[in-house]
Order: C-alpha cells, then structure tokens, then sequence
C-alpha cells in the first residue's frame, strides 16, 4: 500500500482478479482465466472462480481483467481501478506529480518496468480476461511483443521490458542526500537478476523513456540462478544470493534495500538453511543518519514533514496542513516557490481541499508556464470534483502532450456531448508516432468510439484512403480494437 500525494491510498492485486467491493457498495469483477491458486478438487474455496465474472462490467461501467491497481479513499470508500491486466505487479510507485510507475514479471523472458498510464490496459490477458497471451500470438511476434500485446490497440506501451526476472519493491527517489543529479531516480528490486535497477525517467512524448542501469548489484556477470525461468536450479556461487525484496527512501534521506538472501527465488520455495537477511543503507560518504525533528501540533512541523523524502512522513504533514484549511493556504502557497520541483508539486495537490480561495488558486496554476505544474493542478481538481468538462476545454490544446495526456484520460467517464470538442482537439494534436498519446487518447474515447470515428472521417479523413495521414490512421486504428 503507498500513500499518493492526493491523500489517497494505492494499492494492488495479482492476475488472478478479484471480486471486491468497497465501502461505497460498489462492486469490481476483475476476472480472469487463472484459477489454479482458488479451487481444490474443482470446488472453488471462495464460492466464485475468477473465470466466472471474466469480462463482466464492474459497478463504473467498465470492463477491468487480471491484475490490477487502485486508489481508494483512507476510510474504504471511493474504490477507482486505475491500471489492469497485469500478471503480478509486486508494487507501485507515485511521483508528487501524480505518475505511477511499477514493474510487472512473468516466467517466459519478460519482465519490465513500466509507466502506468492511468486507467491503461497492460495485455496480459484477452479483452475479456479467457485467454493468455500465447493463445493470440501471431507469426513473427517476439514474446514480449505478444505477451503484452504491443502491437494491439487499446494496450499501454510495455515500458522497459529486460527479460527473464523477479521483481519486487520499487521507489521514486525525490530527496536532496545524494544531490540534485539524483532527484528523480527510480529503482526497482530484481531478485531473479540480484539487483536493484536504476532509472532516471525522462519526458518522451506523453510518456517517458526508462534507460536502465545497475544501481545495486551482486552479479555484474548476470549469471542467473535459482530462477524459474531456468527450472529453480540453484547455484553455490554466492553472488546469485542477493534477492532484493524492497527498497525504500528514509526520513534521513537515505536509500534502504532489504535482501532476505537466498539461493532460490520463485516457485514457492526458499532454501536459505542460515535464515539470513539484511538491510542495507546507500548513503553519500561521511554520511549520518538524523531524521529532522518535526512537531506536527505546529504549522511549521508540519510543512517540515510535507517536504520529507520519506512517503510514510509526507502523509503526516498532508493530513495535518489538510486538516488545517484555509489557514494553511498561506505556508502551502509559500512552498510553490521551493527549490525542489517536487516539493512545489506536493503543494500543488493540497490547494484545492483547502477552501475556495485554495480551489481558485489551483485553478490558476492551470496557466503556469511549467507544465508540470499544469498537469499537477490538472489532477489535483479533478479529484476535488472540479468540472473536467471545462478544465479539458482549456488544456485540450496546451503544448505539452504529458498535459494533453492527462486531459485525453480524464475524459474517459463524460458523454460524447461533454468531452466531442477536446477530444477532436486532442486527435489534433497526436503526431502519429506517439503511442502513449494515442493510447490515452483511446482511453478518453471509451464507449464514444463511434461517434468519435464519424467526425474524424468527416474533419480529417476526407481526401480518401490513398491520401490518409499517419495521425488519422493511427487515430482509427485505436478506435477498433
């Protein structure tokens, strides 16, 4: 579970689905064809196989297979499915700009680390959750091609896909410790690889390019072992023992990988006889641990724990400057101009519950020249409620396709007759190379496919099949899945 800069709680769930309802009664039928972990004898342990309700709508009107992941309100309330058909996403990851990022694993060599785009299709599973991917792989088709769909419309972009793996816990480091070359790092434990990867996400188009790198790592040679994409077997050589399980960022500003050590990973077996395990600290040289002391009865501690490195303290300081309302305008405002992008960012979602004159100065920053912050602002009212319909009519348009990626999926619930405008100004602005702006664009058309399609053919399909551009082409290819 990881606490998201809107105060919300993110979480997720395996490809075996699941049927869960929160606390607002709303029901999810995530389904899928895996089943083999819920029946014994053929009699289903929990009344109901994942098969069952595969392809059924849940209680939003939307079809969600595999695995999944969520936000929902602290008290149970409010359940969203943000991104679905994983295979088995061990963790998320949310940036103080709103953007999730997780790794995903599988048996056959492909295993990735990937930008979540919200409410995306990872394509584990067919459309209605019945068949694996091998089943719908076609003549020429790589596994990773096939088995995350890549070259079917209405599937996210893979992210970084790097073979055979593990992985485990991930984080986004957004402190100062290390200096600010390293705000911005991303790792991802991978305990079949005995390494802990390093990526520094930068903008490519609507999405980002992950170049990996070796953060942490035990086997430089990449000798795998233990593995069970090599049938569990194990090695006596001692650098194919380091399995990271998880990382995290202290109050302190420190990098923290715990290793429970062990000559097996996967397939439910663990062979360590020494019950060995570790943590370790990835500190600058002369480093000491001091975590700021902070008193949260003040305003002054509780911007303090607001701005700390640590996920776990920043949820501190939200909720005390939330509780706080219109008297913490003021302090949160002050932080817009802080050094640390991040920081501003942070700001940025605590606005608009603050009251009006909080909600109003949100609004503006929808015109602040740093994009970031636009998209920020973007976010942060729509989950206050804000009217999307306007708020999209504003930023269809904006320079920045991350903007108009976030203005293409926040359009995915309104009618035809609220979202017709920004959409086709959204069509507008895709290049016809940018998959990730394509895919969020189809996102923002669901269930509006055909009428989308009729005023695409009629403003830019018009000069015939021999004339069609790449954006057009593109544009129809996603609406016919």
């Amino acid at each position: 579970v990881t606490f998201g800069p809107d105060g919300l709680l993110y979480l997720n769930h395996g490809n075996s689905g699941a049927l869960v309802t929160d606390r607002s009664g709303r029901a999810f039928r995530i389904g899928s064809a895996y089943d083999g972990l819920m029946s014994g004898d053929s009699v289903p342990l929990y009344g109901i196989l994942p098969q069952e309700y595969a392809g059924a709508k849940s209680d939003d009107g939307h079809v969600y297979v595999g695995g999944f992941a969520m936000r929902i309100q602290q008290d149970g309330t409010d359940l969203e499915v943000i991104g679905h058909n994983f295979r088995n996403s061990y963790e998320q990851t949310v940036t103080s700009f709103g953007e999730v990022f997780q790794n995903d694993n599988d048996d056959p060599p492909a295993s990735r680390t990937s930008y979540l785009l919200e409410y995306g299709n990872a394509g584990w599973f067919s459309r209605d959750g019945l068949r694996y991917w091998q089943a719908d792989r076609r003549p020429g088709q790589d596994i990773p091609t096939a088995e995350w769909r890549q070259e079917d419309p209405g599937v996210m972009p893979a992210g970084d896909v790097y073979g055979a793996g593990a992985p485990t816990g991930i984080v986004y480091y957004e402190g100062d410790a290390f200096g600010e070359e390293w705000r911005g790092l991303l790792l991802s434990c991978e305990s079949a690889r005995n390494v802990v990867f390093g990526y520094k996400p930068e903008p490519d188009g609507a999405g980002y390019a992950l170049n990996r790198f070796n953060f942490l790592t035990s086997n430089e040679s990449e000798e795998l072992a233990g593995i069970d994409g090599l049938g569990g077997k194990v090695s006596s050589d001692l650098k194919t023992y380091f399995r990271p399980s998880d990382v995290a960022v202290g109050p302190d500003g420190a990098i923290y990988v715990a290793d429970w050590f062990d000559p097996r990973v996967g397939g439910h077996s663990d062979q360590d006889k020494t019950v060995s395990g570790a943590i370790y600290r990835i500190a600058p040289k002369g480093f000491r641990s001091e975590p700021p002391e902070f008193d949260l009865a003040t305003t002054k501690g509780q911007v303090l724990a607001l701005k700390s490195p640590a996920v776990n303290v920043r949820a501190l300081g939200f909720e005390a400057l939330k509780a706080g309302g219109e008297a913490s305008i003021a302090p949160v405002e002050a932080l817009l101009n802080d050094d640390n992008p991040y920081i501003r960012a942070r700001a940025v979602w605590l606005l608009p519950p603050l009251g009006n004159k909080g909600l109003a100065r949100a609004k503006s920053l929808l015109k602040h020249e740093d994009e970031r912050l636009r998209l920020t602002a973007y976010q942060a009212l729509r989950r206050v409620g804000a009217d999307v319909a306007a708020m999209a009519r504003q930023l269809a348009s904006d320079p920045s396709p991350r903007v108009r990626r976030e203005v293409a999926v926040s359009l995915r619930d309104l009618s035809w007759e609220e979202s017709s405008d920004a959409l086709l100004s959204l069509a507008k602005g895709y290049d016809g190379a940018d998959r990730v702006y394509l895919e969020a664009w189809g996102i923002g058309c669901s269930g509006k496919e055909a009428e989308v399609f009729q005023r695409l053919q009629q403003e830019m399909g018009g000069n015939g099949p021999l004339n069609w551009t790449p954006q057009y082409m593109g544009l129809v290819w996603r609406l016919t899945p």
